[in-house]
């Protein structure tokens, strides 16, 4: 099936890779490559975000041939995506238990950020507060945001329902909004002057 500009459809261009059309690959990954580095790179440091990134490409060229197209390639992308995030978590975990590390730096990518001090400022606080998230309301924030997945698409690549993600993404955009608004930070904030 073709899109309205007559461009072929995500699923379509998913058969014909796995019939060995190599052009379409090449269109897919065009298609989708920013969204699915910004996924995992708004999870991870920059270099686990590659490598997730090589994997999620890699898992797909996998399972090019059994794929059904049922309408739903940025479902099955994202799964994928979703897969290799969660893998480099549980990785960098036993990594981290097995060396008693203390957890990575943040990953805030200050080149995305206005020059203008209160919006960095602003940025860096919805980064970190991002990360603090529980990793189920991370996971719903992370791909309404960067997927463009309807709720029910978010809910089968997580495995959940679709009202156990309205409630993630409530609760977590609860949060998201006061330490940016700086409710929680200011806490935070004055605990740390406290420790200077």
């Amino acid at each position: 099936m073709a899109s309205l500009n007559n461009e072929p459809d995500d699923d379509s261009l998913m058969v014909a890779y796995g019939n060995g059309d190599e052009e379409a690959f090449a269109q897919l990954y065009e298609r989708h490559k920013d969204a699915t580095w910004r996924y995992a790179r708004r999870q991870l440091n920059e270099a686990a975000a590659a490598d997730c990134q090589q994997a999620i490409w890699l898992k797909l060229i996998e399972q090019r041939t059994g794929y059904e197209p049922q309408g739903r390639f940025r479902s099955f992308l994202f799964s994928l995506a979703h897969n290799a995030i969660m893998d480099e978590h549980r990785r960098v975990a036993k990594q981290q238990a097995r060396i008693g590390d203390t957890e990575p730096e943040a990953w805030v990518d200050e080149s995305a950020a206005q020059p203008d001090l209160d919006r960095l400022s602003r940025y860096r606080r919805l980064q970190m507060a991002i990360k603090r998230l529980p990793s189920a309301q991370r996971d719903a924030v992370m791909l309404k945001a960067e997927s463009g997945l309807s709720l029910g698409q978010i809910a089968e690549v997580t495995g959940s329902n679709v009202e156990a993600i309205k409630s993630r993404l409530r609760y977590a955009l609860g949060k998201l909004r006061a330490e940016v608004d700086g409710k929680q930070s200011r806490r935070s904030g004055a605990a740390e002057q406290a420790n200077d």
